[in-house]
């Protein structure tokens, strides 16, 4: 298992699951979709910017 897989596994299910329903709900509408996932990629990305700082 990755380091990010054991350490944030409950973040990694929810975006699995958002991303499980959105595909159902957009499946034909790509932009959509992605707009949709917006909100919890930014909401993640400084989370991870908070905890690794510049490291990446």
């Amino acid at each position: 298992m990755r380091p990010l897989q054991r350490y944030h596994r409950s973040d990694i299910l929810k975006y699995e699951r958002m991303k499980l329903k959105l595909w159902k709900k957009y499946e034909f509408n790509r932009d959509d979709y992605t707009n949709s996932k917006t909100d919890f990629i930014q909401k993640y990305t400084e989370k991870a910017k908070l905890e690794y700082g510049d490291r990446y």
